[in-house]
């Protein structure tokens, strides 16, 4: 969600028919023909699955830090894209009734 916000700020709202092309090629590729033909086909983690030689973590803590700064630096950054978006509406509101 943070990368589909950032990519309308870059990008504006173009942005949106660039990912839904996108996503209709990857379901051309893969023979889907709607959304429903992929619905409910994601597998559930299987760990047997995982190769032999890979470690086991040392602890609960990602690259990031503890799952819970990792849900904070997420919800500071949708925080921080509304707070650019609020402010580039009061900008413009503010260029009409006062000019540039």
């Amino acid at each position: 969600a943070v990368q589909l916000a950032t990519t309308h700020w870059l990008e504006g709202p173009s942005c949106f028919d660039r990912v839904a092309s996108e996503l209709s090629q990857i379901m051309a590729k893969k023979g889907y023909s709607s959304i429903a033909d992929f619905r409910g086909k994601l597998k559930p983690y299987d760990r047997s699955n995982k190769p032999r030689d890979a470690e086991e973590p040392k602890s609960a803590a990602g690259p990031i830090g503890p799952p819970w700064m990792v849900a904070l630096l997420v919800l500071l950054s949708i925080a921080v894209v509304f707070l650019l978006h609020l402010l580039y509406d009061v900008t413009t509101l503010l260029s009409l009734f006062f000019g540039s």
